[in-house]
């Protein structure tokens, strides 16, 4: 896995369990299915930009707005 897949995956699980919501729940709210954010915890694909920003779009109150810049606590 590369470095940025790395940051991304560990950014999408942090943010999420912080939330306290499912992969389900995320699922829901991004209209992708639960593997796909199963996929992006464990580094093995990666949102499409297009995703991430239908998912502004809608105002859907999820962490991708800054979170890809700076890591996960």
């Amino acid at each position: 896995m590369g470095k940025h897949r790395e940051h991304i995956a560990k950014t999408i699980s942090y943010y999420r369990k912080s939330l306290g919501i499912k992969q389900s729940d995320l699922a829901k709210k991004l209209n992708v299915a639960p593997s796909s954010i199963s996929a992006w915890e464990n580094g093995s694909n990666a949102p499409d930009i297009e995703t991430l920003d239908n998912s502004l779009g809608k105002g859907s109150n999820i962490f991708f707005t800054s979170s890809f810049m700076f890591p996960p606590p």
